[in-house]
């Protein structure tokens, strides 16, 4: 009876050593890796800030417009992050394949529900970059009537202020599809 405890104990023992032994070496490689993705976050993200601090300057030095500046410097920001995010969580294991594919998916369901929005952004980046007219002109678009000083142009809407000091909101997407009368020019 003490030769069988004995021997119980001691498979009881070695199935114990061997079980820990294997998860613990697995444990200690993860938490390798949780620790190694978590200073790719810390690091990745002070490397980020550093980067869109440098471009804020550089835009600053040029003759860039202040609107085209803004959302520029979130793109740098938020492109950064997202690779930062993507490394960090390659480091634990996960698959590039799958967060590519998980990514891609997400892109296509949120461009189909912001649809609209996604076309005044791109409208106010034409706008910026082409410049059709600056603020302070005095502006008609197309058929529509909507006629005013440009006040502001922002990502999304162009503000104007109409003769009667009434403000007028024009998304830039359809703004920069219309035929645009710049009486300034």
């Amino acid at each position: 009876m003490l030769l069988e405890a004995a021997s119980l104990k001691s498979f009881a023992h070695s199935l114990i050593y061997e079980y820990l032994g294997k998860t613990g070496v697995k444990l200690a490689d993860f938490c390798g890796d949780i620790i190694g993705a978590l200073l790719i976050l810390f690091i990745g993200f002070k490397i980020v800030s550093y980067v869109v601090k440098m471009a804020h300057k550089i835009f600053e030095r040029s003759i860039m417009d202040t609107t085209l500046q803004t959302f520029l410097l979130s793109f740098i920001k938020i492109g950064g992050k997202v690779l930062v995010i993507f490394m960090a969580v390659t480091k634990i294991g996960v698959a590039a394949s799958s967060i590519v594919a998980l990514l891609g998916s997400a892109g296509l369901a949120l461009g189909l529900s912001l649809q609209g929005s996604l076309s005044n952004i791109a409208g106010g980046v034409i706008l910026l970059l082409l410049k059709p007219f600056q603020v302070g002109d005095y502006i008609i678009k197309g058929n529509s009537g909507k006629e005013g000083t440009v006040q502001a142009i922002g990502i999304m809407y162009t503000k104007l202020l109409s003769v009667d000091n009434k403000a007028i909101m024009i998304p830039n997407g359809n703004l920069s599809n219309a035929s645009i009368t710049n009486v300034t020019y």
